[in-house]
């Protein structure tokens, strides 16, 4: 077993904050959804996990989770009604 140098220990320990913040902060915008908007945003979990997707409808997929999470509120113009 290769021993962690304290370097390594210390950019994985950024990392895992950095990731854990995100997590915070998408978890919460999830938690504010309507219980629709939570259910679009599961099924498009799926399609991004599902190794069988396509790159196009991973794509769509995230752009989706992400529209759902912090929308853009332009009036409709791009993506699709999620409420």
């Amino acid at each position: 077993m290769v021993k962690e140098s304290r370097s390594d220990r210390a950019n994985r320990c950024v990392a895992e904050a950095i990731a854990s913040r995100a997590f915070a902060d998408m978890f919460r915008a999830y938690m504010e959804c309507s219980d629709a908007v939570q259910e679009a945003i599961r099924d498009m979990v799926e399609i991004v996990n599902d190794p069988e997707s396509a790159v196009e409808e991973t794509d769509a997929a995230l752009l989706t989770i992400a529209e759902a999470l912090f929308p853009s509120h332009r009036n409709g113009t791009l993506g699709v009604d999620v409420s």
